[in-house]
């Protein structure tokens, strides 16, 4: 065991895309995510080596979005042939053993709900399930994007536009708008611990200049000069898929279909760019946005177990 260093990034990038389910990114993208975090969260990541050869991976920290300055995110992942070796129990003790003296309260973590041996070796170790997310692929070459054309009838109708990014250059309040929309659509998706927004700078950082920022694939949704909804996607750095990050609209123009609409014009962006597939994921409690992904022909991928160890 020892901590990762600038050079095992890709190596990482590797465990991860061999024991998560869908996300696959590269090392670039894991640098950036390490990189862009505010001083005040913890990221450290421990690789495990057999033979000269990265084997496992931990990484542990605060989680951004749910920030308590005693409450941390640890993820696990070993390669598949080398499992029951007791590596997976070395990366989950040396990550124990760092956060002991920042007085840990809890520790959340996540395994597919499909992989059993995993479910497992997280209850054996006092984690215990506190919710579920669903995640979906839609076959953009297999859509009708324009079978959907009449629900964006709504836009008229309310006398809304839906914007891109780039549209909206010239706001010049644009992006502080758009920081405001997001923390306060993020603050009302489900989750068992509440939300806290990333500072203003990280976000700029992470996510508006991000290279995986599809410019013209971030939709907002407008009323004059308010921003009151968003579906944006991102790209991925191995193959050409996006995936959809936020959607939602604000609580008072819920109700309307504008959720929809956006989704919609997600899809045809998608399919005027050629992205094959978009991917997003969802909590199993927000039936509104798994009907509309239903209804727009996304399908199920295996999903993830939330998990959280309570410490006394």
């Amino acid at each position: 065991m020892r901590a990762a260093s600038d050079a095992d990034y890709e190596a990482i990038a590797s465990i991860i895309c061999q024991t998560q389910s869908s996300w696959r990114p590269d090392g670039r993208e894991l640098r950036r995510d390490d990189a862009g975090a505010d001083p005040k969260y913890l990221v450290r990541r421990i690789v495990a080596e057999s033979r000269g050869d990265i084997v496992g991976h931990s990484c542990f920290g605060h989680f951004w979005e749910r920030f308590d300055p005693r409450k941390f995110l640890l993820s696990v992942g070993v390669l598949p042939n080398e499992r029951s070796h007791g590596i997976g129990s070395a990366l989950i003790d040396t990550a124990m053993t760092e956060l002991a003296p920042f007085d840990p309260i809890s520790i959340r973590s996540s395994v597919i709900d499909t992989d059993d041996n995993s479910i497992q070796f997280a209850q054996k170790r006092g984690f215990v399930e506190i919710g579920r997310q669903w995640e979906s692929v839609l076959d953009v070459n297999a859509s009708n994007p324009e079978a959907f054309a009449d629900q964006l009838n709504v836009l008229d109708r309310e006398n809304l536009a839906i914007k891109s990014y780039l549209e909206l250059a010239d706001d010049p309040k644009r992006d502080a708008k758009l920081y405001e929309l997001e923390t306060a659509l993020c603050a009302d998706m489900p989750d068992p611990e509440p939300y806290t927004p990333i500072p203003y700078e990280q976000y700029l950082r992470t996510v508006l200049r991000d290279p995986l920022f599809l410019p013209d694939g971030y939709l907002v949704l407008v009323d004059g000069d308010r921003y009151v909804g968003i579906s944006n996607v991102y790209g991925r750095e191995t193959d050409d898929c996006v995936w959809v990050n936020v959607t939602g609209v604000r609580r008072e123009y819920r109700g309307s279909g504008l959720a929809f609409a956006l989704k919609v014009r997600v899809l045809q962006y998608a399919k005027k760019r050629v992205h094959p597939r978009i991917y997003t994921d969802n909590s199993t409690t927000n039936a509104a946005m798994i009907a509309i992904n239903k209804r727009l022909g996304f399908t199920d991928l295996p999903g993830e177990i939330l998990l959280r160890r309570t410490i006394s």
